[in-house]
């Protein structure tokens, strides 16, 4: 670790009353790329709110912003961080299970959710309804993400239960969204994909002269990555030079990132499927692989669900398991 890295994680822990050991691995695993000052933010917030981001209770998101056209981060919390919080209150419990309407084909359009909560020494039960046309996360063409395609109900229930438990207890949710939410509360970002970048050779080519020094080295991380993405998935290096050579003619370097984000929707759609692959040789049936895969919402593109996705399918192809 260098002297600066050095300094940084024991100001962090000293300041914040946590081991360097876990400030350094937040900072190397689950806020890669994150400045000192938005892991300083981060680590804050997973203080105050008493979760744990080795835990996936609470990300630490990097995505691009096309209005300040950088990347900027954001905090989401699980829904399993949000149950965590209310419950720590003692005066909340599940209810009854959620409970939808549907059109006249069959399609969901609202979920709401249940708890109870206890208000001056009696339980009462507090109700919050998500309609979907106003949650489902889309594809770049408008139609439901490949999750929200396969379950809608679970999808529209998780960010009921999100809208309910932030309504039940505003002093502890206040400003704290899942990362379901995301798509109704973000507008005009993309996720910047943040796996390992790997050396890559980039035509050296200045797209645009006006362009920054750290937008350079943005458009090289994006062909980098690019590389990552088009080696699993299969792609000819002539197919690939000529997407390198589309992304030079781009304005910006937000349309770059949406390029990738369309390659980057194949590769961890890929991904699961290998997984699914190994889960069914273990003999996994079909509702429990869908049920597991559906913790990663692979088509929103978050860089948490990416990288978990990812220490999976390095787990189970050390394993034998693919």
């Amino acid at each position: 670790m260098t002297t600066a890295l050095q300094t940084t994680t024991q100001n962090l822990a000293k300041q914040l009353d946590y081991s360097e050991d876990f400030v350094q691995t937040v900072k190397d695993v689950y806020a890669k790329g994150a400045t000192d000052t938005e892991l300083k933010l981060f680590l804050q917030t997973a203080k105050r709110t008493g979760l744990d981001p080795l835990a996936r209770q609470i990300y630490c998101i990097k995505r691009y912003d096309s209005s300040v056209q950088k990347s900027v981060m954001s905090t989401q919390v699980s829904i399993d961080g949000f149950r965590v919080i209310a419950d720590r209150t003692g005066n909340y419990v599940p209810s009854k299970e959620p409970t939808y309407t549907f059109d006249e084909n069959g399609n969901v359009q609202s979920a709401t959710a249940y708890l109870k909560k206890l208000v001056g020494g009696q339980w009462h039960e507090v109700s919050a309804t998500a309609f979907y046309d106003e949650y489902v996360q889309t594809t770049r063409e408008g139609s439901p993400n490949s999750v929200w395609k396969k379950m809608p109900r679970l999808m529209l229930a998780k960010c009921a239960e999100s809208l309910l438990l932030r309504k039940a207890f505003p002093a502890q949710l206040s400003g704290l969204y899942t990362s379901d939410e995301m798509g109704t509360v973000v507008d005009e970002v993309e996720t910047i994909p943040n796996a390992q970048i790997v050396p890559v050779d980039v035509p050296q080519v200045d797209p645009h002269e006006n362009w920054t020094d750290e937008q350079l080295k943005e458009f090289k991380a994006v062909c980098e990555q690019l590389k990552i993405y088009t080696d699993f998935i299969g792609y000819a290096p002539a197919v690939v030079q000529r997407m390198v050579n589309k992304m030079i003619s781009f304005e910006t370097i937000g349309e770059c990132w949406d390029a990738l984000e369309k390659v980057a929707v194949e590769y961890y759609e890929k991904l699961s499927a290998k997984i699914t692959e190994g889960l069914s040789a273990q003999e996994w049936d079909a509702e429990e692989i869908e049920s597991y895969l559906g913790q990663f919402d692979v088509t929103a593109l978050i860089e948490a669900t990416r990288d978990q996705l990812e220490i999976v399918y390095a787990d189970m192809k050390d394993s034998k398991m693919i």
